[in-house]
């Protein structure tokens, strides 16, 4: 049997799940053939700009590939093209950047760690006649033009690609850092742009739902615990740079939806999710164990720090007792010479 062909449309919470880094066995089960990094779903979907290779600057690779397709919106063609089995969804860009409308249904992603290296960028960036959006500055505004633009994909999907499954990955900021052993803000922490993660998180929810509720998608969620990022994570920490077992959780969670499209017999279905449930079970219960390991560490140094003060305490104590008696015995040394 022939790998699952998959594509992505996100960002790297999603595209990180397949990559060797995370999950080293991925590759038995999964062939990662398109990638869109960092589109708003609005660029994605209005018609594309023209461009020249000085437009572009010396970029490397990546960064170039990044701003290229966010222009050209060459995503839809290939994705026609290459028919992936599974197109995988995630709203990271317009939770975090936002767009630029450049003329009449032309749109680009306001990427500032990308685009705004680009000459492109510098000389479009004071021209008047453009204008800025963002999820949480213009909210109604990009909610009306995100809807429009995500109602016009999947229309296209439905006509283009109809055996195409949609997974939508509900990914979220964290705010929380782990840094040498300590949990700290990762917002306040220096490391990365301060972002209101609770309100970003809101919007990611109402962008997730309207999906959901409009269309026919499967979901990953995975969200049962705090994740944090971390320093030592490939790409540096950031709100959406997990700890290594929220992307073996999401492979998982894949597994989960392919098996049950993939498998037509009902029992087997059955027996299936069966064993699912009761993995899920022993890593609750693992998880449990941890937390109660965890707790009684902390336990056990509060105890240590409650009683330290009265140890010392205690061999004070020993210790001008040992004196007094030292001091003692020489004294009745002294009297019987």
């Amino acid at each position: 049997m022939e790998n699952i062909k998959v594509a992505v449309l996100g960002s790297c919470a999603t595209r990180d799940n397949f990559n060797s880094r995370f999950n080293p066995d991925y590759k038995e089960f999964y062939d990662c053939i398109l990638t869109q990094n960092q589109a708003s779903i609005i660029s994605l979907m209005s018609r594309p700009l023209n461009y020249t290779k000085d437009d572009i600057g010396e970029l490397n690779d990546y960064d170039r590939w990044n701003v290229e397709t966010d222009l050209s919106k060459s995503f839809l063609d290939n994705l026609v093209k290459l028919q992936p089995a599974y197109l995988i969804v995630d709203f990271f860009a317009d939770i975090h950047f936002g767009v630029i409308s450049v003329a009449a249904d032309q749109y680009i992603t306001n990427n500032r760690w990308k685009l705004w290296k680009t000459p492109y960028y510098k000389e479009l960036k004071d021209q008047v006649s453009i204008k800025r959006l963002t999820v949480l500055e213009h909210t109604e505004e990009y909610l009306r033009e995100w809807k429009r633009s995500i109602d016009q994909l999947f229309a296209f999907l439905k006509e283009k690609l109809p055996e195409c499954h949609v997974i939508i990955h509900k990914a979220r900021n964290v705010s929380v850092l782990a840094n040498d052993g300590v949990l700290v803000d990762l917002a306040t922490s220096g490391r990365v742009k301060k972002e209101n993660v609770q309100l970003l998180n809101q919007c990611w929810d109402e962008l997730d739902q309207y999906v959901i509720d409009h269309f026919p998608v499967s979901v990953i969620e995975v969200n049962d615990k705090l994740y944090y990022t971390y320093n030592e994570h490939p790409w540096g920490p950031f709100y959406v740079h997990y700890s290594e077992d929220y992307y073996h959780k999401f492979l998982l969670k894949l597994h989960r939806i392919v098996l049950a499209n993939q498998i037509e017999d009902h029992v087997i279905n059955k027996i299936s999710a069966n064993i699912f449930k009761q993995y899920d079970d022993l890593m609750k219960k693992n998880e449990e164990l941890n937390q109660n390991l965890v707790n009684e560490m902390k336990l056990s140094a509060g105890l240590q720090e409650e009683i330290k003060p009265a140890d010392d305490e205690y061999h004070r104590e020993l210790k001008k007792d040992k004196q007094k008696s030292i001091i003692a015995y020489f004294k009745r040394r002294i009297i019987r010479k």
